[in-house]
């Protein structure tokens, strides 16, 4: 009983001791306050920065001299392809042949000798012509090769009438005179009796000159019709 008295005051007196030094430890320590805050203002400095600009070298230009180059243009011959001319009775041949817009008049321009083949290719002349009989007026064109137009008296124009089945052949003497440089009207009657009239209209319209490549392209397509032509022969 006695020992356990003894044992109880040590304990005792262990956790008195433990509990000094605990308030010690808390109530005697200083206490370490945080830093203050300094709020630092530092003033704003602008640098200006200079851009480096952009420099141009200067290309230096070679100069290039031209010489003059003296070009010959040789003049292109057409060896134009063979044209079948159709005949009439007399054994004359068809330059050019139309039918009025009413379809009853026939009218062909003849020539009393086999025509060169640039007629058939070259520009012609154009006539804006109209045809009458009684109250009947038909509408046509009326084309002339300017390369026959020198021969007139070997040149005759037939008109065929569909109605009655007549032809009636003229000297074309109303042609005498025309030129490519102008444009004209034409007037053929059968009111009383035949008669052809040719009125200049104004100034033809002018067609340019080919080029030498277009020159060269037609040259070339009348080679291949040549080849052809011997071929099929």
């Amino acid at each position: 009983m006695y020992q356990n008295k003894n044992l109880i005051i040590i304990i005792l007196s262990i956790l008195l001791v433990i509990l000094s030094i605990a308030y010690i430890a808390l109530y005697n320590k200083e206490i370490v306050l945080p830093e203050p805050v300094v709020e630092t203002i530092v003033q704003e400095k602008i640098v200006y920065v200079t851009k480096a600009q952009k420099t141009i070298k200067p290309i230096q230009k070679k100069e290039i001299k031209k010489e003059k180059v003296e070009v010959v243009k040789e003049e292109i011959t057409y060896d134009l392809p063979e044209v079948e001319v159709p005949l009439t009775k007399d054994n004359e041949f068809i330059i050019t042949s139309t039918r009025d817009n009413k379809g009853r008049f026939t009218i062909s321009l003849i020539s009393s000798k086999k025509p060169p083949k640039k007629a058939f290719y070259d520009r012609k002349i154009i006539l804006e012509s109209e045809i009458e009989s009684d109250a009947y007026i038909g509408k046509f064109l009326f084309l002339v090769p300017p390369v026959l137009v020198d021969n007139i008296s070997e040149l005759s124009i037939k008109i065929t009438d569909a109605v009655s089945g007549n032809s009636y052949i003229e000297t074309a003497y109303c042609l005498d005179g025309i030129e490519s440089a102008y444009k004209y009207s034409m007037n053929v009657s059968f009111t009383d009796g035949f008669s052809c009239y040719i009125q200049e209209t104004g100034k033809a319209f002018k067609i340019p000159k080919p080029s030498e490549a277009s020159k060269k392209r037609m040259l070339d397509i009348f080679t291949k019709l040549q080849k052809e032509n011997k071929s099929k022969e």
